[in-house]
């Protein structure tokens, strides 16, 4: 399990324009990397539009923003293309992000035990190292939540 100071564990997937995307190239950056399960579902749908309502106080803090879910990148286009989404959506149907980054286990599902996507928001600082693990958030203030914990 990761944990703050811990370094991120490299990947490379697509991205929403089928371009590979890898976590060296936002070496020297900060990056907020946030685990949804779909595109264009109801929760999803608000936690992304959450960071796309808060896409510029990211930005003058200096944060780029990726969003991973196991969606294809055909999906990820329609939908980054929908709602005008301004960052980065990754595509991860092979789960290469989501479970090293401890986004994808075992959860409680309608009474039941299942494998499943974990909600939560991972921090990486401009040396590749976590400042910062955000677990379990509302959706529609996902992005506040991530602002408010970023406070210096």
């Amino acid at each position: 399990m990761l944990k703050v100071g811990d370094k991120a564990p490299e990947f490379e997937v697509q991205n929403q324009d089928g371009k590979m995307v890898k976590l060296s190239d936002f070496m020297g950056k900060k990056l907020v990397i946030f685990f949804y399960s779909g595109d264009d579902t109801e929760t999803c749908r608000f936690e992304c539009l959450s960071f796309q309502d808060e896409f510029k106080e990211f930005t003058k803090r200096s944060y780029e923003i990726i969003g991973v879910s196991p969606d294809s990148v055909k999906n990820h286009k329609k939908f980054q293309t929908k709602y005008k989404i301004p960052y980065t959506l990754l595509s991860d149907p092979d789960l290469k992000i989501m479970k090293p980054y401890g986004a994808w286990g075992e959860k409680l599902f309608f009474g039941k035990i299942v494998q499943g996507l974990l909600r939560i928001v991972v921090v990486i600082d401009e040396k590749g190292k976590i400042s910062h693990i955000i677990p379990k958030f509302l959706s529609k203030k996902a992005a506040e939540v991530v602002l408010a914990e970023l406070k210096d």
